[in-house]
């Protein structure tokens, strides 16, 4: 992760990982990526060790497809930083594939980071990418996600969204709900007690 001291807040790289954490939640992004507390627990974990069980680099062929292993790519037009798992070539396409923890869901996060994936590797192999796959090692599940005009114009909104909270250095609004539950920075970010408060101070004013 970038210190806020060592960044240039209008050109830096920005990690994929904020761009799918920002999508899951804004004011994690900010604790984690311009705040850098990070905290483990048992899904993070898990989460890790999935991906190091694909993480070694290289090269392979497997029923008439080409998968490059753990594939690092630099945008210089996105500004953004990332690793995909694998890369398969299989004929004239040209795709990334994911792994993940969880069982197949309706993940908003998952159909963002595919797009974003695309996207590099479109810039860095100047072809289309139009499809991308996550394998969701819970339910044992390859799911197909369609990448779209439409999907690329948000996750650049996002990118831009990430750029104002370096500069800005606000901290989001925060949320008590379900996301909350699993989240590895619940001690630090304290939805519950914040409520407390809120509702203690919006008791008082009335």
């Amino acid at each position: 992760m970038y210190s806020v001291e060592e960044i240039d807040k209008d050109s830096f790289y920005i990690e994929a990982s904020a761009v799918n954490t920002y999508i899951y939640c804004p004011r994690r992004c900010y604790y984690e990526y311009i705040q850098n507390e990070f905290e483990s627990n048992v899904h993070t974990i898990l989460g890790d060790q999935v991906h190091e069980n694909v993480d070694e680099f290289g090269e392979e062929e497997r029923r008439g497809k080409v998968i490059y292993k753990s594939v690092k790519l630099i945008s210089d037009v996105y500004g953004v930083v990332l690793k995909v798992d694998t890369v398969e070539e299989n004929g004239d396409e040209v795709y990334p594939v994911e792994y993940k923890k969880a069982k197949k869901g309706l993940w908003k996060n998952d159909k963002y980071q595919m797009a974003l994936q695309a996207m590099l590797l479109e810039e860095k192999l100047k072809r289309p990418v139009n499809k991308g796959y996550i394998y969701y090692v819970g339910s044992k599940e390859r799911v197909e996600f369609k990448i779209t005009n439409k999907l690329k114009g948000e996750i650049m909104s996002i990118i831009d969204n990430i750029r104002k909270l370096y500069s800005s250095m606000k901290i989001p609004q925060g949320v008590d709900d379900n996301r909350c539950k699993y989240c590895s920075i619940n001690n630090i970010c304290l939805p519950k007690e914040r409520n407390i408060l809120n509702s203690m101070k919006n008791s008082r004013e009335k």
